[in-house]
C-alpha cells in the first residue's frame, strides 16, 4: 500500500498523478464500440469522487480503490486533498471563474457514521441534505444542486433514482477562462476537418499567428493555449498522421511537460471552434480498471459509511465549450448507494488542427487536469 509522510514534498505531485492517471485510463473506453466518439470528461471530479467513497470503504473495497487509484491510505490521502481542493477553489479572478463543489445527500432517518461525515465536511467541504428520496422532487433538488454547481450548464444529472436508494454522493467542477490572446472572429473560417477511416467535415477554424509554447516531433505536434491569469491553459496534441487521438493518450502527461517551455515558439495556429456534452455510467469502466467490488452487490463493503451498501451507478456528465474568446466547462458526478440486497523565433511553426486530437484543461504548475478529452470531428 502507497503510503505519505505529512513531510512528504512531493504529496501533490503523486494525488495530481493518480487523478491524471485516472482519466487517462478512462478516457479510451468511453469512445464507442468504433473508438471515434467525442468525449470530454473531469478526471478531477471522478477522482474526488471515488476519493470520497474510498474514505467509506472497508475490507478488498478499500483495497482495490487503494490499488487502481495508487492512494495513500485515507487518513494520509485526506490533508491533501483538503489543500487540492482549496487550491483549485482559491483562483477565481475577473477573467476566471472555477470552483469544485460536493455534497452528501441520506435518507430520512438514516445514521451517518460520524468519522465518514466529518471527512466529508471538513476535508472534502460536502454539504450535508437530508433528503426523502420517495418524494418526487427528489430528482429536482439535486438536479438544482447541480445546475448551480455548473453555472446552467448541467441541470439533469439524474434522471431517476433506483428503488431503494439511501445515500448519493454528489461532485461538480465549473471552469470559465478567457485566452491571453484571444482570436478574432473576423479570421474564423469554415475548414476541412478530416476524420479517422476517411472523408472530412466542414467546422468553423479560429486563426491566429503568436508565440505559443510548442513541442513536435515524428509522430505529434503538441500546443499550449494559456488562459488569462497564467495559472490554466489548455493544451492540445494531434498525432502527425490522419488517425485516432488514443495513440497519444499514454504520451500525454509527458508531451504537456515537453510543451511547457519557458522559451515560446511563433506558431501559426489554426484550431476548430467545438463544443459537445457527454455522458455516461462508469460502473462497467469502473471494473476494468481493477474497481470492482464497489458495484457488486455480494461483495461491497462500504461499512463505514453504513451497513449492506452497493454503489448501484457512478454516473458523470461533462460539457465544453471552446471559441475565441475562450473555454467554458462543466463537469459533475454521482454515485448512488443503495441496499446491497438492490511566445518569438526565428522560424514560424505551423500547427493546422485538421484532424482528430486530445486535449485537456489543466493547471500548468501542478499538472493537475481538471477536463480531458477527445475530439474526433463534428457529429
Amino acid at each position: 500500500m502507497q503510503t505519505l509522510s505529512p513531510t512528504d514534498k512531493d504529496y501533490w505531485k503523486q494525488i495530481v498523478a493518480s487523478s491524471n492517471r485516472l482519466g487517462l485510463r478512462l478516457l479510451p473506453h468511453l469512445q464507442g464500440p468504433n473508438s471515434n466518439g467525442n468525449v470530454v470528461i473531469s478526471p478531477t471530479s471522478i477522482f474526488v469522487i471515488l476519493s470520497m467513497l474510498y474514505n467509506g470503504a472497508c475490507g478488498n473495497t478499500y483495497v482495490e480503490l487503494n490499488q487502481a487509484l495508487n492512494l495513500p491510505t485515507d487518513k494520509e490521502l485526506n490533508p491533501w486533498m483538503r489543500q487540492l481542493i482549496n487550491f483549485i477553489n482559491g483562483h477565481n479572478q475577473p477573467d476566471l471563474d472555477i470552483q469544485l463543489v460536493s455534497a452528501l445527500w441520506f435518507g430520512a432517518g438514516e445514521a451517518l457514521h460520524f468519522d465518514f461525515a466529518n471527512a466529508m465536511t471538513e476535508i472534502y467541504s460536502a454539504s450535508l441534505y437530508s433528503i426523502d428520496f420517495t418524494q418526487p422532487d427528489a430528482i429536482a433538488r439535486i438536479n438544482a444542486w447541480a445546475g448551480n454547481a455548473t453555472r446552467g450548464n448541467i441541470t439533469e444529472l439524474l434522471d431517476s433514482l433506483d428503488s431503494g436508494t439511501r445515500f448519493i454522493l454528489t461532485n461538480a467542477i465549473y471552469f470559465l477562462g478567457k485566452w491571453v490572446a484571444p482570436f478574432q472572429a473576423s479570421a474564423s473560417r469554415a475548414t476541412d476537418f478530416f476524420i479517422a477511416g476517411g472523408g472530412s467535415k466542414k467546422v468553423v477554424s479560429m486563426s491566429q499567428t503568436g508565440p505559443f509554447s510548442y513541442y513536435d516531433d515524428s509522430e505529434c505536434q503538441s500546443i499550449i493555449l494559456p488562459y488569462a491569469h497564467g495559472n490554466y491553459v489548455m493544451h492540445i496534441a494531434i498525432p502527425r498522421k490522419v488517425q485516432s487521438p488514443n495513440v497519444l493518450l499514454p504520451r500525454l502527461e509527458e508531451l504537456l511537460a515537453k510543451t511547457n517551455s519557458p522559451s515560446p515558439s511563433w506558431v501559426e495556429l489554426t484550431m476548430p471552434k467545438f463544443e459537445m456534452t457527454f455522458a455516461t455510467q462508469l460502473q462497467q469502466i469502473l471494473g476494468l480498471i481493477g474497481i470492482r467490488d464497489l458495484c457488486d452487490r455480494q461483495r461491497c463493503d462500504l461499512g463505514r459509511i453504513g451497513s449492506d451498501l452497493v454503489v448501484s451507478k457512478v454516473i458523470h456528465k461533462a460539457i465544453i465549450k471552446v471559441d475565441e474568446l475562450g473555454t467554458e466547462a462543466a463537469g459533475a458526478s454521482a454515485a448512488m448507494m443503495m441496499p446491497a440486497g438492490g511566445l518569438g523565433a526565428p522560424q514560424t511553426m505551423t500547427m493546422t488542427i485538421d484532424h482528430p486530437f486530445v486535449y485537456s484543461i489543466c493547471d500548468k504548475m501542478t499538472g493537475q487536469i481538471l477536463f480531458a478529452g477527445i475530439y474526433n470531428g463534428p457529429l
